[in-house]
């Protein structure tokens, strides 16, 4: 089970209450979850189970990221098709090797991370 974590990166409220909310736990099934992502957030997905919300200066205006998209308006879609195996995909964090390019074992499914 993964513990979830979501941030609104546009415009978020001044007392900080859409950042780093805690979502409901996301189950693993044989090392595969699904999640939905909303535009204009950033997700930080642990195994841990005692992380909680910290405490923060005030949040900086946000620039950039969505606009230099292709379609912004369609948010960061990716099927990782276009990297090397083995790397690591444009604005992901890799813990490790954790996020990893690599063969699906789902011939329909091409590269996955």
């Amino acid at each position: 089970m993964l513990q979830a974590w979501s941030s609104l990166m546009v415009s978020p409220s001044p007392n900080g209450s859409d950042v780093f909310i805690q979502l409901a736990p996301i189950y693993v099934v044989n090392g595969i979850f699904e999640v939905a992502l909303k535009l204009n957030h950033i997700y930080t997905f642990t195994s841990l189970t005692q992380g909680r919300k910290g405490s923060f200066g005030p949040i900086p205006n946000i620039t950039g990221f969505f606009g230099k998209l292709p379609n912004p308006a369609a948010g960061y879609v990716d099927n990782f098709d276009r990297y090397n195996l083995s790397r690591e995909a444009a604005y992901f964090s890799d813990m490790a090797g954790s996020w990893e390019i690599v063969e699906a074992a789902d011939a329909n499914h091409g590269k996955v991370k």
